[in-house]
């Protein structure tokens, strides 16, 4: 396969002149704050996060102080994911087991599964064993919110997550703030021809930034006994999804969106190199621009209809299609689009990867792209 070089200036940073300069280190921002690294599901991870940060910003100890009533209020989206997703370590789904391991981590962060001991694990499933401490509620809100509280001895303790996975807003005693943290406002970027200017501009920071991504989801994917991208992304999404120890770099609030554009990407360098990374890079962005556009969480599966484009446009980007070109054959491609709802993070999301892809090579295929994956 051929693959066209878009870059003028290789290997260097962007002029100072470049009309891009001005936004390359928002971007670079932008892509550091998109791109975590968490084992396990990323919404039961906030969960667990929001509960370690009242412990970690307040006097609370969870070994010595008694737990009343825990309560937790959060979007109907993050409960839907949460409540389906398996726990890691604990060998259960569901919200409360999240908020349990939480309680009693040692580590304070989103990639909180990360860490693990046979100490945190026995208490933590001790406290699941009275059910009437757990107060779940969710809220109308549109946008990501986890707002975690624990009763003791009199005290309400409370953490705010907002906006973003690993955004913690405030912890609060009694009403009073702890630890506060004022919201950054990232980047928005304004369209494909932005995107296209950027990638272009060949900027070493953004193309190691994607480097690093791909090498670190590559990994896993190298682990795979599989052969081709479509069984490997959807075997990776099946045992993450089952809540098995696994890192993934997240992009737009999501692993398996992670693991979907990554995968087809890696197999492509092993073959290729860094040519492959400029392409990786304007699927991401175009991801993270459609996640701005149409949220971090929906009714709808969020790899149909966020990550399905951004992987043809990275793929029409490595074929040295120009911008009109891409801009024309995304909008064709929103035919692919049927709608698929999310149901939450579960094992079925899966076959829901299996079947985007094969419309994906079904699209490219059918528009003598020259790639498949």
């Amino acid at each position: 396969m051929e693959i066209e070089n878009h870059a003028e200036n290789p290997g260097g940073a962007v002029q100072n002149n470049s009309p891009v300069a001005a936004v390359i280190d928002k971007i670079k921002e932008l892509l550091l704050s998109e791109a975590t690294e968490v084992v396990g599901c990323t919404e039961p991870s906030a969960i667990a996060y929001a509960f370690a940060a009242i412990v970690k910003h307040s006097d609370f100890n969870p070994y010595k102080d008694n737990i009343t009533k825990i309560k937790l209020c959060l979007n109907r989206y993050v409960f839907r994911n949460a409540s389906t997703a398996g726990i890691p370590y604990m060998n259960r789904t569901g919200v409360e087991p999240a908020i349990a391991f939480g309680i009693f981590s040692k580590y304070c962060g989103l990639n909180i599964f990360a860490e693990c001991s046979d100490e945190q694990l026995k208490i933590a499933k001790s406290l699941l064993n009275d059910n009437s401490i757990f107060k779940i509620r969710t809220i109308r809100k549109q946008s990501f919110q986890v707002h975690a509280y624990i009763y003791s001895n009199g005290y309400v303790y409370e953490s705010l997550i907002e906006g973003r996975h690993d955004n913690l807003r405030h912890v609060k005693v009694n009403g009073l703030k702890t630890f506060s943290f004022s919201d950054k406002i990232h980047h928005r970027i304004s369209g494909f021809d932005e995107i296209f200017k950027i990638v272009s501009s060949n900027n070493k920071s953004l193309l190691d930034i994607a480097k690093n991504i791909l090498c670190l989801n590559g990994r896993q994917a190298a682990k795979m006994k599989c052969n081709t991208s479509r069984d490997i992304i959807s075997s990776l999404i099946k045992k993450r999804m089952a809540g098995e120890d696994i890192r993934i770099m997240t992009l737009g609030g999501s692993g398996n969106q992670g693991i979907f554009l990554s995968v087809p990407f890696y197999l492509l360098y092993t073959i290729h190199g860094d040519k492959i990374i400029p392409p990786f890079l304007f699927s991401i962005l175009t991801l993270l621009y459609l996640a701005q556009k149409k949220g971090r969480l929906s009714e709808y599966c969020g790899l149909e209809s966020k990550v399905e484009p951004a992987l043809i446009a990275g793929l029409l980007y490595l074929n040295g299609h120009d911008i009109k070109h891409i801009k024309e054959m995304l909008s064709l491609s929103e035919r692919l689009n049927t709608g698929l709802l999310c149901n939450g993070a579960e094992v079925v999301c899966a076959d829901k990867a299996y079947t985007c892809i094969n419309k994906i090579n079904r699209f490219l295929k059918d528009n003598h792209i020259a790639v498949m994956i």
